[in-house]
């Protein structure tokens, strides 16, 4: 597909549902070309369908972020088509089980969750940095969870203290400490890093008990898209507030 070369670049990690999806559709409506990516192809095609229907054009790649050949095929497919990457958001993510706890968490869910979680995002992240050095203003939102932070999960006050899910938790934990270093280091260049939380969504992984929509969650990251460059850089955020690490 032909696109506007004045079009922002838009990549979105797991985009054909939930909040990637929602992602996608407040992007296109603001203009950007969004590149919509999937493990599964008939799955990511649906969903280019559904926002067809809505009157928006985006593009669909596979991407499966836990696997390094996928990446590598996703990253080649990027080069040839856009030449760079304008904004890089880091959705996709796995959540097992609510209920585990730290004593009986089993080191397979740990390893399979830090897989997509960590690993995953990690190595699309290296792997498109070179196109994302080609914009003049690269951004990487890495979607983390008030989960994730150490000041709420040992804040006893917090909502989310008594909260298990402890390989999530920990995945998400050491998405931020990456994301701080990975912000530190680019704090020279053209790429700006932040961490959105979109809140508690009502998505497959946040069940429907969630009190916020994919929507509301999808403003939370949208906003940090269009914020100015340098205002979120190495920020943890929800709804335009700075959260505790």
């Amino acid at each position: 597909m032909k696109y506007q070369e004045t079009q922002l670049i838009a990549v979105i990690t797991g985009g054909n549902k939930g909040l990637g999806f929602a992602v996608a559709q407040q992007l296109a409506q603001l203009g950007y070309r969004v590149v919509l990516t999937a493990r599964n192809e008939q799955a990511g095609q649906a969903a280019v369908k559904a926002l067809a229907e809505k009157g928006l054009e985006v593009d669909f790649l596979p991407l499966d972020i836990s696997e390094t050949a996928s990446i590598t095929a996703f990253t080649s497919a990027m080069a040839t088509r856009y030449q760079r990457c304008d904004v890089l958001i880091n959705n996709a993510g796995v959540f097992f089980d609510w209920e585990v706890s730290a004593s009986k968490v089993q080191l397979e869910e740990l390893h399979t969750t830090f897989q997509t979680n960590v690993w995953g995002t990690i190595n699309v992240t290296q792997h498109l940095m070179p196109l994302l050095h080609k914009s003049l203003r690269g951004k990487i939102i890495n979607v983390s969870s008030d989960l994730g932070s150490l000041s709420f999960a040992s804040d006893k006050e917090n909502e989310y203290y008594s909260v298990s899910g402890v390989a999530y938790r920990m995945s998400k934990a050491a998405l931020n400490m990456y994301s701080i270093a990975l912000s530190k280091e680019c704090e020279a260049s053209n790429i700006v890093v932040s961490v959105v939380s979109p809140g508690w969504c009502q998505t497959d992984m946040g069940t429907d008990a969630a009190p916020r929509s994919p929507i509301q969650g999808a403003k939370s990251i949208v906003e940090v898209v269009q914020a100015p460059s340098t205002q979120f850089h190495g920020k943890f955020v929800l709804d335009g507030q700075i959260l505790a690490w």
